[in-house]
């Protein structure tokens, strides 16, 4: 059935630009997560588990 579906699918210049915008769209989240800015908020989420209840991160 899907064969069939494929085979008759004349597009692909949709199949190409789906490819290209999720390409451009992962390249660009792994830029915004390796952001210099972002480490403070990521090294801040990693210590989270080790406060005490109520403590915050400003008091240490």
């Amino acid at each position: 059935m899907k064969q069939l579906v494929l085979a008759g699918f004349n597009w692909t210049y949709l199949t190409n630009a789906a490819l290209i915008t999720f390409m451009v769209l992962f390249v660009s989240i792994l830029f915004w997560i390796f952001r210099k800015e972002s480490n403070e908020v990521y090294s801040e989420a990693a210590n989270m588990p080790l406060l005490e209840e109520g403590e915050s991160h400003e008091s240490k």
